[in-house]
């Protein structure tokens, strides 16, 4: 799974189980009806924006919530609300309450006052996606995790955590690869099939099907990961961009042009003028993975390489972050494309429309490896 944006510790209150039903009729704890989430971490750390943000939706934030535990119980999926009105001190996971599943009534019964749970936000600038585990005191298998984590909570109800403070925990508490706390962190070779999945990639679906632990993709599950990877994309192309600026504005190179910003069909991201006078068409494959993911190419991308009487050649940007990214280069890619397309012998009516390219069996010559960090200001125009 991708990554989630943002991940929370919190102790459930007697108050915070009345989401659940059949503890809201057993505990006498008041009409909340919700959990809390405590805003000195929710918007103080989190989502800053929110209130601005959530105006539009009437202080009422959609988001699609799955619950995992306690114990080693399945997902279970349910629409709700994060919520905030003038009364309430903390912006509220709220909707309705959260019956047991029909094959699993009495899922939720082991719950009790002091129990923990796990929190993962996804979306930005509001989260979208809200999972949860469960964590019970009385459920063998959440009681190692419980002992781990608890001590983090000692004069607060809410904590942030980082993707490392779960791997941490994983391994303190020894916990069963069955457990779903597992889902709260996505192991690099899962992510990279995942982004492969997305563009239709058969060794990323492929690797996913034989998964034996963790749960199923879903349709959002793989719509996020592509709208994540365009994101990727998009930012990978910017990063070149005020790369190549740079590289204008120090002489290096005599213009530059972001072509993909002004036509997004064109079947290359830039063209660049080299001091000889010559062009160069390029295009950028952008990955917040390591070098070695896979990367794809339309048959439009093929074609323009293989037909192009200047020189053609891939930009490969990976491990971006928001400080910047590295990258490597790949000069020349047209007898390459026109190897493969020399290859396509497709029945009459049939067209492919893109190729996933292994980087580590590719006979592609890549340079050495270059980091561009990201300008300071905003730089992001592109150059004629």
């Amino acid at each position: 799974m991708p990554v989630p944006d943002h991940l929370a510790l919190k102790r459930l209150t007697a108050s915070d189980l009345t989401l659940f039903e059949s503890l809201f009729r057993r505990l006498n704890a008041g009409n909340q009806k919700a959990i809390n989430l405590n805003a000195d971490v929710f918007t103080g750390v989190f989502y800053p924006s929110a209130a601005g943000a959530a105006q539009s939706l009437n202080n009422e934030i959609p988001v699609a919530l799955r619950i995992l535990g306690p114990g080693a119980k399945p997902e279970h999926r349910v629409a709700r609300k994060i919520i905030k009105n003038a009364t309430y001190k903390n912006w509220r996971l709220d909707g309705e309450f959260i019956p047991g599943p029909d094959d699993d009534k009495a899922r939720y019964d082991s719950l009790r006052p002091g129990d923990l749970a796990l929190i993962s936000f996804s979306g930005d600038p509001l989260p979208t996606h809200v999972d949860i585990v469960l964590l019970a005191q009385s459920e063998p298998a959440d009681a190692p995790v419980n002992a781990v984590l608890a001590p983090r909570l000692v004069s607060r109800s809410m904590v942030p955590l980082t993707p490392a403070d779960i791997v941490a925990t994983i391994a303190q508490a020894k916990v069963s690869t069955q457990h779903p706390i597992h889902q709260l962190v996505v192991d690099p070779s899962t992510e990279a099939a995942l982004e492969d999945a997305a563009f239709g990639g058969e060794t990323g679906t492929r690797t996913l099907l034989r998964r034996r632990a963790g749960r199923n993709i879903s349709a959002s599950d793989l719509a996020r990961a592509r709208q994540n990877a365009d994101r990727t994309g998009l930012e990978g192309e910017g990063l070149i961009n005020a790369y190549l600026m740079e590289r204008v504005a120090s002489k290096a190179l005599s213009q530059m042009e972001w072509s993909s910003a002004k036509n997004a069909v064109c079947p290359y991201d830039f063209v660049i003028t080299e001091l000889t006078g010559a062009n160069v068409k390029l295009d950028v494959k952008a990955t917040t993975g390591p070098f070695d993911n896979n990367i794809h190419v339309s048959i439009s991308e093929l074609i323009e390489a293989a037909q192009a009487p200047e020189r053609y050649d891939l930009y490969r940007v990976y491990e971006l972050s928001d400080e910047g990214g590295k990258l490597r280069v790949t000069t020349d890619i047209r007898e390459f494309s026109k190897s493969i397309l020399a290859k396509l012998d497709l029945p009459l009516g049939v067209r492919c429309d893109g190729f996933t390219i292994e980087m580590k069996a590719a006979a592609l010559n890549w340079g050495a490896e270059t980091y561009i960090q990201r300008p300071a200001g905003d730089e992001d125009e592109a150059a004629a």
